[in-house]
């Protein structure tokens, strides 16, 4: 018997965020990058045939110790690549936070209208779209745009401590043919 159901087609789907927010504060849990020091929200890469769904709730397990429970896709970014980021959001988590210090050397609650002096421009975007998807409940779709001048330039002016750190870093990955990520 065939299934009623359409085949949920998600390989082109690279990889997850979540957005944790807690609409009592209207605030906003965000990680500070151990290998880049910017704030950003928990997420990461799929793994061969994960369902997306599957992927953010074991990322934001992994990266901060929570259970979340009905992420909501809010965002769709479509990749260079032809690729595809989805990008979630939940009012609800379970746990403790504990974060995993292997990838994240902080983490915090901010307020969605005032983000810490450096969120990085990609996940202040990333923001914005979140305040759309609220108040229109329309998912966004767009390109995923980042601008690595604008961002190094951004993480210099804001502290140039930082940007020597990202340099050296990014030094170090190339030698080790790391990948760098920003």
């Amino acid at each position: 018997m065939k299934s009623k159901f359409k085949e949920i087609k998600f390989s082109n789907v690279a990889g997850c965020v979540c957005v944790i927010y807690n609409p009592t504060t209207n605030s906003i849990l965000l990680t500070k990058r151990k290998d880049v020091p910017i704030w950003t929200f928990p997420g990461g890469t799929r793994e061969e045939n994960e369902n997306p769904i599957k992927c953010v709730c074991r990322e934001i397990e992994e990266e901060v110790g929570l259970s979340i429970v009905s992420p909501l896709l809010f965002a769709k970014y479509k990749l260079k690549n032809g690729g595809q980021k989805n990008l979630y959001f939940t009012t609800y988590a379970k746990g403790n936070i504990k974060i995993d210090p292997n990838e994240v050397s902080d983490y915090r609650w901010f307020s969605i209208t005032r983000l810490p002096k450096y969120v990085g421009l990609y996940n202040a975007k990333t923001v914005q779209d979140f305040i759309k998807y609220l108040v229109t409940k329309e998912t966004v779709t767009r390109e995923q745009r980042v601008y690595l001048k604008k961002e190094l330039l951004t993480i210099f002016l804001s502290n140039p401590l930082n940007f020597l750190v990202l340099i050296v870093k990014y030094l170090i990955n190339r030698l080790t043919k790391k990948t760098f990520k920003l």
